[in-house]
């Protein structure tokens, strides 16, 4: 459970660093400006905030896409390229 914790929280600290890393400055600082808070929230809502969520959304269906397939052919260790998903890609 300590662990399970641990990484939620380091999720939650990568995806709000996330919201910070791009090429326009956007900051902490910068969003409490007044001078410039309306850009970086502008930037921060149509951007950054889509970007960090549609990541942590795909993240998030690819884990359960592959309980999935460990769950159909009750393998742990099953992997697409064992499991032939790969050919079809094809």
């Amino acid at each position: 459970m300590k662990y399970f914790v641990l990484a939620c929280l380091c999720v939650v600290a990568l995806g709000i660093l996330s919201l910070f890393i791009g090429v326009s400055d956007v900051t902490p600082a910068t969003l409490l400006d007044p001078a410039t808070s309306a850009h970086a929230v502008e930037m921060l809502m149509v951007s950054r905030l889509p970007r960090t969520l549609a990541l942590v959304l795909a993240g998030a269906a690819l884990a359960v896409a592959g309980l999935i397939m460990q769950m159909l052919v009750r393998n742990r260790f099953v992997e697409p390229s064992t499991a032939g998903t790969v050919e079809f890609a094809t």
